[in-house]
């Protein structure tokens, strides 16, 4: 009996899905410490807020993934 040793479709599509999180999350912060170094940090939330909110919604997809074990 062979073993399939390759990456499988969930592997893959789990990879992806958290390099993309891992990207939005950087990206939050960088926005985050740019504006609030270069700016104010009182600008912060007005820079950051509609990405940041958009970004924790694709992360409600770890809620899916927990449900259907992935």
């Amino acid at each position: 009996m062979a073993r399939n040793t390759g990456p499988t479709a969930k592997t893959a599509y789990l990879i992806l899905y958290n390099f993309v999180s891992a990207v939005l999350w950087a990206t939050v912060l960088g926005r985050t410490v740019l504006v609030s170094y270069f700016r104010s940090p009182v600008l912060v939330h007005i820079a950051v807020a509609d990405f940041a909110k958009w970004t924790q919604t694709l992360a409600a997809l770890e809620i899916a993934h927990a449900l259907v074990g992935e």
